[in-house]
C-alpha cells in the first residue's frame, strides 16, 4: 500500500467529484429482455452516490454496513457507516490496550473499537519502535471479532486476533497466527488456540504455522471450529502443506490432511475446503462430511490458482473464460461480455446475485481503466471506462443489501480514498448517450 501524509479528511457527499477528476466514464448495457446494446459516455457526477475520503484505504468491517480505515504509520482507526442512504464517519465506542504474551514477548497494543448490540469488533496495530522490549516482533494487525457464542466461556469474551505479516495490512483475507481470549470487561486474557506444545522456528520463537484462523472460517463456525496447521510438516519446506483441525471449547481434532489456497467453509453437510492435484494439472473443490469420513468432490478446476483464478469469499472467477463458480455448490455463471480484460479485481455479492469485475477496458480507447457491474438474476450488466474510476491498490468492491461500495483516488498528488457507495439500481438505470 502507498503511503499518505494528509490527515484524515472526511466529507460526505450526494454527488462525487467532477468528471474531470476522475476521467470520462462509459457505460454500456446488455438487458437479456433487449438484443439491443446501449452505448454510450455519461458523465459520473450523473450517478447518485456518497463518499467519505480518507488518506488510508476504507474497508469492510464485521459489522454490517460499518467500514474502517487504519493508518498503516500510527495505528490510528477511523468508523464510517451507510445509513440513511448516506454514509458518514462514527464515534467509535470505545479503546481498549490489551498486552499479549506471544513467544515470551509482551505484545502491548490500543485497539479502537465499535459495537453494535452484541457485535463488537476493532483494530489496531503493533509497531516495533526499538523500545518496546520486544525482540521477535516487528508487527502486529491485532483485531477483536465477535465469539461464536459456542465458544464463548465467560461474558464479556471477543477474541483478540494477531496477524504478524505486515504485508497482509491491507488484505481483506488476513490469517491470524495468534489469538486469545480477551474480556471486554474485566481485560482479562487467555489463550484461545492452545499452543503448548508449539515447536520453536529457526529464529527462536514459536512457529507461527501451528494454528492459524481466518475470518472466513470464524464466521461460519458451528459447535467446532475450523483452522488451519502445518505443525506436523517441516519447518524448513517451503511449500507447506496445511492441514484442517477442528476445535471445540477443549478438544482439538484432525480433520483433513494436505489442503491448499487457505480456503475453508464449514456448511450444512460438513466443511468445504480446496485441494490441489499432486500433478499440478489443477485443483478441486472438496466436501468432508465430519473426520474419518470419505471426502465429496464437489468441482474439479483446470489451470493455476494463483495466475488463473481470483477467489472472492464463496466463489471463484476464471479471468481467463469469465466463468464464476460456486465452491459451496459447484453452479457455474459466465460473466460473459464483460468488456474488460486483465481481469485485476473480482467481487460477488454472498448470495451470487450481483458481481463486478475491474481491470482494463477490451476497447483502449475507452480509458485505462474498466468496472462491468452484473446483475446476475436479471441478465443485466453495465461497463464503465475511463480512468481513475477505482484506486489500483485495494478498491475494496463489496456488497450491501441494495448497494456495491468501492474506493475510488481522490485528486490530488497525495494518496487519498473517496471510499463511495453506489446504490445497485441507479447504476442500471444510469442515463447513456
Amino acid at each position: 500500500m502507498k503511503k499518505g501524509r494528509l490527515p484524515l479528511i472526511i466529507t460526505v457527499v450526494v454527488v462525487l467529484l467532477a468528471a474531470a477528476a476522475f476521467g470520462v466514464i462509459w457505460f454500456t448495457s446488455n438487458d437479456s429482455d433487449d438484443s439491443k446494446v446501449q452505448s454510450g459516455n455519461i458523465e459520473i457526477q450523473n450517478i447518485n452516490n456518497t463518499a467519505v475520503t480518507s488518506s488510508w484505504s476504507i474497508q469492510e468491517s464485521d459489522i454490517e454496513n460499518v467500514y474502517y480505515s487504519m493508518s498503516s504509520e500510527s495505528g490510528e482507526v477511523k468508523f464510517f457507516e451507510y445509513k440513511d442512504s448516506k454514509l458518514t464517519e462514527i464515534e467509535p465506542t470505545g479503546k481498549k490496550t490489551v498486552s499479549a504474551n506471544v513467544s515470551g514477548q509482551t505484545i502491548t497494543a490500543e485497539i479502537t473499537y465499535l459495537q453494535r448490540g452484541d457485535d463488537i469488533t476493532g483494530y489496531g496495530l503493533f509497531l516495533n519502535d526499538g523500545n518496546s522490549g520486544v525482540y521477535f516482533y516487528d508487527y502486529f494487525f491485532l483485531k477483536f471479532k465477535t465469539l461464536p457464542v459456542s465458544h464463548q466461556v465467560d461474558e464479556g469474551d471477543v477474541l483478540l486476533l494477531m496477524d504478524e505479516n505486515k504485508e497482509d495490512f491491507s488484505n481483506p483475507y488476513k490469517s491470524y497466527e495468534q489469538s486469545f481470549y480477551y474480556n471486554m470487561e474485566n481485560g482479562e486474557i487467555s489463550r484461545f488456540m492452545n499452543n503448548a506444545t508449539d515447536s520453536a522456528d529457526l529464529e527462536g520463537k514459536k512457529r507461527s504455522d501451528y494454528a492459524i484462523l481466518t475470518d472466513e472460517v470464524l464466521d461460519s463456525a458451528g459447535d467446532s471450529i475450523v483452522f488451519f496447521t502445518s505443525r506436523y510438516y517441516a519447518v524448513t519446506d517451503p511449500d507447506l502443506d496445511v492441514d484442517l483441525d477442528t476445535k471445540t471449547r477443549a478438544v482439538y481434532n484432525r480433520l483433513v490432511a494436505h489442503a491448499h489456497f487457505m480456503y475453508a467453509k464449514t456448511v450444512e453437510g460438513g466443511t468445504v475446503f480446496l485441494r490441489g492435484n499432486s500433478d499440478e494439472t489443477g485443483f478441486s473443490s472438496i466436501l468432508i462430511p465430519g473426520y474419518g469420513k470419505e471426502e465429496q468432490v464437489i468441482k474439479e478446476f483446470s489451470g493455476d490458482y494463483e495466475t488463473d483464478y481470483i477467489r472472492n469469499g464463496d466463489y471463484l472467477l476464471n479471468i481467463k473464460t469469465g466463468v464464476m463458480t460456486s465452491l459451496i455448490t459447484g453452479e457455474d455463471t459466465t460473466l460473459s461480455n464483460s468488456g474488460v480484460t486483465d481481469i485485476e479485481f473480482f467481487a460477488v455479492s454472498s448470495d451470487g446475485s450481483r458481481a463486478v469485475v475491474a481491470g482494463k477496458p477490451s476497447d483502449s480507447s475507452m480509458g485505462t481503466q474498466a468496472i462491468a457491474f452484473f446483475d446476475i438474476e436479471s441478465g443485466k450488466t453495465r461497463l464503465a471506462c475511463g480512468s481513475a474510476i477505482y484506486t489500483p491498490v485495494n478498491p475494496n468492491f463489496t456488497f450491501g443489501s441494495d448497494y456495491v461500495f468501492f474506493n475510488i483516488p481522490a485528486p490530488g498528488d497525495e494518496v487519498v480514498y473517496t471510499g463511495t457507495v453506489f446504490n445497485w439500481s441507479d447504476i442500471f438505470s444510469a442515463k447513456v448517450s
